[in-house]
């Protein structure tokens, strides 16, 4: 008859290797019963509950596209306004694009400020790190989720879905964002468009005969005071990246006459300094 040998245990290995792995199940228990319940940022950086100053960015997405002038151009300004974001601060973009043509506005997609300093993450009771880690954090989010989301929208060919060929109904969603709750004094609202409003239901600038008189007199007409008079925008600030044209229409003589209406109507509705910014086109602009 064959006995089976016997091989004699390593007790002391045994137990040691059963030590080591508690020990490691168990810092893996203390660290997640550490991370349990504290705030984390969503993908576009916002903690719920830390909130700050709003920008409010409506863009008009409609023919003709923005040329590679103008995309670099505004991508330099966005690129400063992220910089400027303070921690919780809220950017909000809204576009005229075809699958966002809606009765109800609503936001493309936004961005939080993260936090610069790791004492602001403390303060808020979330992991916070060393400064270097904050800063590429900052930049991560950038480069990840805002500038992607940009050049989306400012590209030159967009999706199908994306693509809107004609209406530029500004004047409409100016007035839908000016009552929405989340705009307060201290916000700002940024609009990126060549200011040719065109929406066959109210005004076709440029394209119409007076359709564009000056404000003064677009702001007796019935539709204005009926559907397109924006509520009170006393205390928001307003930046308009005008984006320039060779032409304007067979109604307009220039662009003063465009800029003009726009200043004269952001000033009849609270807007005390209403800044217009020139977007200049490139050689196919």
């Amino acid at each position: 008859m064959k006995y089976r040998r016997r091989h004699k245990t390593n007790w002391p290995l045994v137990i040691g290797g059963t030590v080591a792995i508690l020990c490691t199940m168990a810092g893996l228990g203390y660290a997640a019963f550490q991370a349990y319940g504290k705030p984390v940022p969503d993908r576009y950086g916002c903690f719920d509950g830390v909130s700050g100053k709003q920008t409010h960015v409506l863009i008009d997405a409609s023919e003709p596209r923005f040329d590679a002038d103008q995309q670099r151009a505004l991508l330099r300004y966005f690129k400063q306004e992220y910089d400027r974001l303070g921690f919780g601060d809220r950017i909000s973009v809204y576009t005229t694009e075809g699958d966002q043509q809606a009765s109800v506005l609503s936001p493309r997609f936004h961005i939080c400020g993260p936090a610069q300093e790791p004492d602001q993450l403390t303060a808020i009771g979330a992991d916070a790190g060393s400064p270097g880690y904050v800063r590429k954090q900052r930049e991560r989010l950038y480069e990840k989720r805002f500038l992607p989301e940009l050049q989306a929208v400012l590209a030159d060919d967009p999706a199908d879905m994306r693509r809107q060929n004609t209406q530029s109904p500004i004047l409409e969603m100016v007035a839908d964002l000016s009552r929405m709750p989340s705009v307060r004094p201290g916000d700002k609202v940024t609009l990126i468009s060549d200011l040719i409003q065109n929406s066959p239901e109210s005004a076709q600038f440029c394209r119409v005969q007076n359709d564009m008189p000056p404000f003064v007199l677009f702001a007796q007409r019935r539709i204005y005071q009926g559907r397109l008079k924006p509520r009170s925008l006393e205390g928001v600030s307003v930046d308009m990246l005008m984006l320039l044209r060779r032409t304007y229409g067979p109604f307009c003589r220039d662009e003063d006459e465009i800029r003009r209406f726009w200043i004269d109507y952001f000033h009849a509705n609270g807007v005390k300094e209403p800044r217009v910014i020139r977007i200049r086109y490139g050689l196919r602009g």
